[in-house]
């Protein structure tokens, strides 16, 4: 039983399909599929860490087909599975998302406190044009008599 067999009887095994697993692992699609149509002989490190975590079995037995299939229960559990490309793409856009919110936030800021200050000044100029209005109206009632 080579790789591509031994990698195809874990995934009818655990009744999922190789899309699954991809996802589930963060193991490249492309890469399963090498190994399942035999285009591989052999995985990285990572990735048969990374199934053998997954189907809870041996690295002997998934990389070479030595020994049993079947992993030990009192080994360190396994860890978090690498996330899932797509993951880790939507989790970038997600924090881009957070901090371009974070910059409009500072700019709004900003324009308020710009906002506040205009709004002070165009009440001191409507203050004074209406003191020149009051003038003018003075200067034309004197002009007139």
């Amino acid at each position: 039983m080579n790789l591509g067999d031994r990698l195809r009887h874990l995934i009818e095994e655990k009744k999922v399909t190789a899309y699954e697993v991809a996802l589930k692992t963060g193991i490249s699609q492309a890469t399963l599929s090498r190994v399942l149509n035999d285009n591989t002989a052999k995985m990285s490190i990572k990735t048969i860490d990374v199934l053998t975590q997954y189907f809870n079995i041996k690295k002997d037995w998934l990389a070479s087909g030595i020994g049993e299939k079947a992993e030990i229960l009192d080994v360190a559990p396994p860890q978090k599975p690498t996330e899932c490309l797509e993951c880790v793409k939507l989790k970038s856009k997600i924090e881009y998302m957070a901090e371009t919110i974070e910059d409009l936030k500072a700019e709004n800021a900003e324009i308020k406190i710009e906002n506040k200050h205009l709004i002070r000044d165009n009440g001191s100029l409507e203050n004074q044009v209406s003191s020149l209005n009051r003038e003018l109206d003075k200067y034309r009632r004197k002009k007139t008599e």
